[in-house]
């Protein structure tokens, strides 16, 4: 099948080189859109009993460059950065890309009352949180 040796390995080297191709686009897929030179922060969702608490991580933000968005399944924030961050993507040859704002839409692990949202900033760290529901019916045995 293969003429010698050495075509086994280019064909080995080509399919590692897709298969790395693919696995950094989902990483820039989930960490940058360059399109809109934002950055997508990192966040963690915690679910009690009371309440769902997000946060974010935004260094390089001021609050009062913070925009939040709420529905009763999503948040979204948008927040523009004091200064540019400048990154260096690719392998053998790189390119700079600078990135001036945090964006990033997610969905919630529970229906949640917007207007019942409460959020807080300090030190870089953002916390969106929202009260959960307890509300209950009597149920009737018939």
């Amino acid at each position: 099948m293969w003429e010698d040796e050495s075509d086994l390995f280019d064909e080995v080297d080509r399919r590692v080189q897709a298969i790395l191709r693919q696995t950094m686009a989902g990483m820039h897929n989930s960490l940058f859109d360059m399109d809109s030179k934002s950055l997508k922060p990192l966040y963690r969702i915690e679910v009690t009993d009371e309440q769902v608490v997000v946060a974010f991580d935004l260094p390089y933000v001021r609050k009062e460059d913070i925009s939040l968005t709420s529905t009763e399944e999503t948040l979204s924030i948008e927040a523009k950065m004091k200064k540019p961050v400048t990154m260096k993507l690719g392998g053998s040859i790189q390119r700079h890309f600078e990135f001036e704002k945090y964006s990033k839409k997610i969905r919630l692990p529970l229906r949640v009352d917007p207007d019942d949202a409460r959020a807080s900033f300090r030190d870089g760290l953002l916390v969106v949180s929202y009260g959960t529901a307890h509300k209950g019916n009597a149920v009737k045995i018939g």
